[in-house]
């Protein structure tokens, strides 16, 4: 479906990775992980087409359609309403809805018997394709993915730009997934979406027949999803098989056997460094010192990656307080004519460690 063969991209002189090669297949469920600022997103920009490789080659199936939802991918903020948004162009099916639109002319404007009886099968053709495509309940389709990740009702009417950076986010996902591309290319799905939104995420995505590609900070959400895990590691891609944790387990054992092939290859390197030391100025062992030197010029060197310098992240002790730290009560708070709390009451204490939940807009920031 899709392939990268021994790519390699640079980003401003330094090198990200080399000699990248991966195929993704239909249904396969890839999760992408890496620090921050090592090109996960680039990688997703080279597989969308969206920039090109400095070396190897990127291949992509003819008739393959793709769905990218970018990191900030805030949308248009027009007059679109919501609904008609999401329902908007798509691929195949807009292909198809504009064919029998012309079809549907044509029969209206008339014509002879032999080309109003070819139009009336092209016409039957087309409508096959359209259903096959989900085109006839492709609102009803649209109306439950906006449901799911968080709209009301109400709000498939409203325009684009009514709604916050966030709910657009929202809005191209859904977008994405009513489309259902033979790939998706997901950065960051969940950064805007609430507890119950990621959840109704995770249920639709497992049943989503195309393949999937996802970067995520969700632990979870990548344990649930993925069988498979891309990791950019020092300049290269290393592709591990499994979930998360089946992922961390595989990096540490790989990354053990790899310290160890290191210790024996110094060991190594040190023995033949002492040889050559040792026997430079003898005639009889010129030619094993000269092998030896030839030898380590070309021997390549194993290099084992460190871990990223952990950030340490210290709190001032502060004095201690009373019992009772915080004391709300018959508290009302609205915005306008929205109210978003009535009559509330709370109290924290000394010690407690409490998560405050609820689905965006509800006012938890509200509260803090």
């Amino acid at each position: 479906m899709l392939s990268l063969y021994q790519v390699e991209k640079r980003a401003g002189g330094r090198l990200l990775y080399e000699g990248v090669t991966l195929r993704l297949a239909q249904g396969e469920r890839w999760g992408l992980v890496g620090p921050n600022g090592s090109g996960k997103t680039t990688l997703f920009r080279l597989l969308a087409g969206e920039e090109e490789v400095d070396a190897g080659r990127v291949t992509r199936r003819g008739d393959l359609s793709l769905g990218y939802l970018r990191q900030e991918a805030v949308g248009a903020a027009d007059d679109t309403p919501l609904l008609v948004h999401t329902t908007g162009s798509h691929g195949e099916l807009a292909t198809v809805e504009a064919a029998l639109a012309a079809v549907e002319a044509r029969l209206a404007h008339g014509g002879s018997r032999d080309e109003l009886a070819a139009w009336a099968a092209e016409q039957g053709h087309l409508f096959e394709r359209f259903q096959t495509l989900g085109g006839f309940d492709l609102e009803a389709r649209a109306e439950a993915i906006l449901h799911g990740l968080g709209f009301r009702q109400a709000d498939f009417v409203r325009p684009m730009r009514a709604f916050s950076g966030g709910w657009r986010m929202r809005a191209e996902l859904a977008r994405l997934l009513v489309a259902a591309p033979d790939l998706l290319l997901l950065d960051e799905p969940t950064n805007h979406l609430d507890l119950a939104s990621v959840e109704w995420l995770e249920q639709y995505l497992k049943g989503f027949p195309g393949a999937i590609f996802l970067i995520s900070h969700d632990r979870t959400f990548l344990n649930h999803l993925v069988t498979k895990v891309a990791s950019v590691e020092a300049g290269a891609v290393v592709t591990y098989r499994g979930n998360y944790d089946a992922f961390e387990q595989q990096q540490a054992e790989r990354q053990v056997l790899k310290q160890q092939a290191a210790a024996n290859q110094e060991r190594q390197i040190r023995d033949t460094e002492r040889f050559i030391a040792r026997f430079r100025s003898k005639a009889s062992k010129a030619r094993q010192v000269q092998s030896r030197v030839k030898q380590l010029a070309h021997l390549e060197r194993i290099e084992v990656e460190h871990d990223s310098a952990a950030v340490h992240i210290r709190f001032p002790q502060p004095p201690r307080s009373g019992r009772l730290v915080v004391e709300m009560a018959g508290v009302d708070k609205a915005y306008g004519d929205v109210a978003v709390y009535r009559h509330l009451d709370l109290t924290l204490q000394r010690g407690e460690r409490i998560a405050l939940a609820g689905p965006n807009g509800a006012g938890k920031s509200t509260l803090f």
